[in-house]
Order: structure tokens, then C-alpha cells, then sequence
């Protein structure tokens, strides 16, 4: 199940992300999605020190950026200084001088990767135990905002579904043709057959 981020949505982030950026001192906070080997910035604090725009989209498979192994280990990254790290000593993000990183895996409501909170400095930063307690809550929180949406967008399926079933159901009692009993016959066909379709979808994309 795709999760819809509505531009209100997206605002609300941003202003999260405003304060995750202020409490840790850095110049860029951002929330990043993941989607085919894709990974596009979904929310980010307006700053003008963050060079990151919603939208820009970079592929992940071999990119050798700091989110790459945040979503392929499903763990935590910390980067302290990517310069007198060799590991990291040319990974993208330093041609825009961001060489300092802590980022953290959004898991989506069925345990795969939704994409990363992560926060990037551009000077060598150590990230004390209270400020990455403070980005672990945010990260619950989004989590438990894409699991609710699932949730409910479930129970409106099922609500709609209920309701164009209960509506045939009282066709039918109105309804004493032969010619009106078979379009009722037809229609419930066609409910239970929706409710098929719309299980079997369920299954396969959430």
C-alpha cells in the first residue's frame, strides 16, 4: 500500500524536522523515501544551509551515499567526519560538504523499508546519547503515523466495500421482476467478486 503524503502532511514534517535540526545543530535534517531502488527527499527543514530540495531523487544501488547503508542494513549509521573516514571519504555528499551523518531506518507497516530520518553537519560532529534518543522518537512517531494511515485507509476499503454490498442486499428486497431479481443477482455477483479483487490486491501490495 503506497502511503499518500498530502502537502499538509508534508509541512508538519518540515516543521518536526525544523526542531530535529535546531536540537542536534546541524544545517540539514531530512526525511528520505525509499521506492525501486529509488531514494527521493520526502520532507526536509527549510534552511538556507540545507542544499536539499523535496523531490530530488538519486538512485540508491551503489550511489555510496550514507542512506544506501542505512536502508540495505535496516540499522543505524553514524559518520563523525567522512574525511578521516576511508570508508566514507567519497561518498557524494561531501561535494555539497556535508561530511558529518546520523541517520536511522523508517520501517513501513509491514517490517519492509519506507526510507531514513537522517541529520548531516558540515563539520565533524558527535552526536551525544540525548539527541539521538530525540531522533528515535521522531522516527517512532513517523512509523506510527504510515502504520495508522495503513490502518484506516484498510477500514475506509472495507467500509466502502460493506456499504455497496449492504445497498445490493436491499435491491433485492425491493425488487420482485424476474428481470429485476436477475439484475440483483448480477449486481451481487459483481460485489462479491469487487471483494475478491480487493482482498487479492491487499495481499499483494500491502
Amino acid at each position: 500500500m503506497q502511503f499518500e503524503a498530502t502537502d499538509i502532511f508534508i509541512e508538519q514534517w518540515n516543521k518536526v524536522l525544523a526542531h530535529v535540526a535546531n536540537i542536534a545543530h546541524v544545517p540539514v535534517a531530512l526525511i528520505m523515501r525509499y521506492d525501486e531502488d529509488t531514494i527521493s527527499v520526502l520532507a526536509r527543514n527549510h534552511s538556507s544551509k540545507n542544499p536539499y530540495k523535496r523531490g530530488t531523487s538519486e538512485a540508491l544501488s551503489g550511489s555510496g551515499l550514507y542512506c544506501e547503508r542505512v536502508i540495505k542494513s535496516k540499522a543505524p549509521l553514524v559518520v563523525h567526519n567522512a574525511y578521516t573516514d576511508s570508508e566514507w571519504a567519497e561518498n557524494p555528499d561531501l561535494k555539497l560538504g556535508l561530511l558529518s551523518y546520523m541517520g536511522l531506518p523508517i520501517i513501513d507497516q509491514d517490517g519492509g523499508i519506507f526510507g531514513t530520518i537522517c541529520v548531516l553537519d558540515s563539520k565533524e560532529h558527535f552526536y551525544d546519547e540525548e539527541t539521538i534518543s530525540f531522533i528515535s522518537s521522531v522516527k517512532d512517531a513517523f512509523e506510527h503515523q504510515i502504520k495508522q494511515y495503513a490502518l484506516d485507509k484498510r477500514k475506509s476499503d472495507l467500509t466502502g466495500l460493506l456499504d455497496i454490498i449492504n445497498l445490493t442486499c436491499g435491491i433485492a428486497h425491493e425488487i420482485n421482476t424476474p428481470l429485476g431479481v436477475a439484475i440483483t443477482a448480477n449486481s451481487i455477483i459483481k460485489a462479491v467478486s469487487y471483494t475478491h479483487l480487493r482482498a487479492h490486491e491487499t495481499g499483494r501490495n500491502l
